[in-house]
C-alpha cells in the first residue's frame, strides 16, 4: 500500500530504481518486487499501477497461499497441529507437490525450516 503522506512522483523518496513504497504506518517496504521503477513520468496513477501489476505478476510458490517475497505467518492455539502444517508446505515445496491436494505448487523448490 502506498502512503497518502508519500505520493509517488519525482519529488518523493528514491533508492536509485525509482520511487520507494511504504506501508500504512510509513515504514519503507523493502525487496524485489517491492520497488516501482520510475519511467520519467510526474505520478502513478491507478491505471499505471494496474498495467504495473499485470506486466510484473507476482511469482508464485504455492499458487493462491505464497508468493515470492512473501511473508507467511501462522498463527494458532496450542496444539492445534501448526507445525505438522509447516512440514506438510516444506514437503510440498521441495517436492513440487500441490499442498493438501489443493493449492498448487508449480515449481519444486530447495527449502529448509528452522525451529524457533
Amino acid at each position: 500500500m502506498v502512503s497518502k503522506a508519500t505520493p509517488l512522483n519525482s519529488t518523493g523518496p528514491t533508492n536509485g530504481r525509482g520511487p520507494i513504497l511504504f506501508d500504512p504506518t510509513g515504514t519503507p517496504i523493502h525487496g524485489r518486487n517491492m520497488t516501482l521503477k520510475f519511467e520519467g513520468t510526474a505520478s502513478w496513477s491507478a491505471q499505471d499501477l494496474i498495467r504495473h501489476a499485470k506486466e510484473h505478476p507476482p511469482e508464485p510458490i504455492i499458487k493462491g497461499l505464497l508468493n515470492k517475497g512473501d511473508i507467511l505467518l501462522l498463527h494458532g492455539s496450542e496444539e492445534s497441529f501448526k507445525s505438522i502444517f509447516v512440514l506438510q508446505i516444506a514437503e510440498s515445496i521441495s517436492l513440487g507437490s500441490d499442498l493438501l491436494r489443493y493449492w498448487k505448487v508449480p515449481n519444486k523448490l530447495s527449502c529448509w525450516c528452522d525451529r524457533d
